[in-house]
């Protein structure tokens, strides 16, 4: 069978061809990524048993545990800075929004919003169940 792409076309045989050679090359891959986030999760098993029922440790420092965590909180900082207003409350009617009163009151409403949010993820989740 042959996909037709501007007056190029490409053969599912093909393209089932090169998955193959995409999966290869990963495969080679595949145990050092396990083995990183084996080291890295914070689920993974710190001490197990052996066939021989020996306690055995797997992760021997908390370099790569700690590294992941520091990389995850600079990551949030840069995407989703604390300084910067993600959410602004505004009226579906566009002449309710000429309305300086209105105009006001969605400010301070935001503003209230935004201070329940940076109380912390618990406080927020506790203000919106109580609000459904």
């Amino acid at each position: 069978m042959k996909i037709k792409e501007e007056n190029n076309s490409i053969s599912i045989e093909k393209i089932m061809k090169k998955l193959e050679v995409m999966r290869a090359e990963r495969n080679k891959w595949e145990m050092m990524w396990d083995k990183a986030a084996e080291m890295c999760s914070v689920n993974s098993q710190l001490f197990n048993k052996d066939e021989r029922g020996r306690v055995r440790q797997n992760i021997f420092d908390s370099t790569a545990r700690n590294a992941l965590s520091c990389f995850a909180a600079s990551m949030k900082s840069v995407i989703v800075p604390t300084t910067t207003r993600w959410h602004r409350l505004k009226p579906t009617d566009p002449k309710l929004d000429e309305n300086q009163d209105v105009k006001r009151y969605l400010e301070k409403a935001t503003d209230y919003y935004n201070n329940l949010k940076e109380k912390g993820y618990s406080e927020w989740w506790k203000f919106c169940k109580n609000h459904e």
